[in-house]
């Protein structure tokens, strides 16, 4: 069967999960951890999905709770490690949009989580 998990983390360098809890603004990455270690390493047969940069600096990134840095799925899509909520402020116009995440796995915008 499949062990692995799909990791999605704060990245300020694209390749590893790097940077401190609410610094989100500065990139993350998605893969997928074979082994289930929490870090990318392509002779781990790990598989980048996703490397996103920095975001412009009008747009702020927080957190609920305020120390996640890394989530993670199972091979069936469920959430690992509970409920979090993750707010995008755009401070040019001063609009927030709040993505909930259920132990499911599940990502809502809502205006409360």
């Amino acid at each position: 069967g499949v062990a692995g998990q799909v990791v999605l983390c704060v990245s300020g360098n694209g390749t590893d999960c790097t940077g401190a809890p609410d610094t989100w603004q500065n990139g993350w990455i998605l893969f997928w951890d074979q082994n289930r270690s929490g870090t990318f390493a392509a002779a781990d047969n790990d598989v980048m999905i996703k490397a996103h940069g920095p975001l412009p600096p009008s747009i702020k990134v927080t957190t609920n709770p305020p120390d996640i840095r890394i989530t993670s799925y199972d091979p069936i899509g469920a959430a690992q490690g509970g409920l979090a909520s993750i707010k995008i402020t755009n401070t040019q116009i001063n609009r927030d949009r709040l993505l909930c995440l259920n132990t499911l796995g599940q990502v809502s915008i809502r205006p409360i989580c």
